[in-house]
């Protein structure tokens, strides 16, 4: 169907374009303002193949981004930046964490001892006394 609306266009302008003796006419220099032009790339690039739109557009911004940071990398380089100063060696906060050390470490021990004497404790309780025979009387 939309060739033979092509077709038929183009046969009218041909026909335009000759007049009765079958010489062509001159054509009339057309201004198309800036909002018409507009509008007809964007319909041309919406409407004709927008698979291959999609994949030149996406190309495209990849590009734009490559060399946006290929300028911003060069624009930087003659930029140095000063060295860091050696770290400084904080001796309150090793000796803090020294003794949080030694505490949690002397817990441990008590810990570990509390348990060596409650190592018996079990033949010291009795054993309990459970009655099996359970009976249910309706």
């Amino acid at each position: 169907m939309m060739e033979n609306e092509r077709l038929m266009e183009q046969e009218i302008i041909s026909e335009e374009n000759f007049n009765q003796e079958g010489k062509s006419m001159p054509k009339k220099s057309v201004r198309i303002s800036p909002r018409e032009a507009l509008g007809k790339a964007r319909n041309f690039i919406l409407n004709y193949r927008p698979k291959i739109t999609t994949i030149g557009l996406l190309f495209g911004t990849i590009f734009v981004l490559y060399l946006a940071f290929v300028i911003l990398s060069l624009r930087n380089q003659g930029e140095q930046l000063p060295p860091l100063p050696p770290p400084e060696k904080k001796t309150e906060v090793q000796k803090k964490t020294d003794d949080t050390k030694d505490s949690i470490d002397q817990k441990v021990q008590e810990y570990s001892d509390m348990l060596e004497k409650l190592d018996n404790f079990q033949a010291k309780i009795s054993r309990p006394i459970v009655n099996l025979a359970i009976r249910f009387n309706p």
